[in-house]
């Protein structure tokens, strides 16, 4: 990452929680032109922020490819995959809200 992290990225722990949930092609195929990592962290700042996609930050993927990897996501069910396994993962839990209730 040649950027300066943002808090919304996601640490290293809850990227390889949530990394085999997303990847539907492998790392190195050939259209992939931004890191899947990254993708994931510009949708994530993207959520955080509640803006609109065109307002991404300049240092995140462009906003286009961002959105059509989210759609991706959401079309092969990748995010609703996350939810259940996140709720029971130590990688999610620590991280949640401290207002939330806890799954131990």
């Amino acid at each position: 990452m040649s950027r300066q992290a943002y808090p919304s990225d996601a640490s290293d722990e809850e990227w390889d929680f949530v990394a085999p949930y997303l990847t539907l092609v492998k790392e190195d195929a050939p259209r992939r032109t931004h890191p899947l990592r990254e993708l994931f962290n510009a949708l994530r700042w993207f959520v955080r922020a509640g803006c609109s996609w065109r307002m991404l930050p300049n240092d995140l993927p462009l906003w286009t490819a961002v959105e059509q990897q989210a759609r991706r996501w959401m079309r092969a069910g990748c995010l609703e995959a996350i939810a259940p396994a996140c709720a029971w993962s130590s990688a999610c839990s620590k991280n949640a809200p401290k207002n939330l209730p806890q799954l131990s």
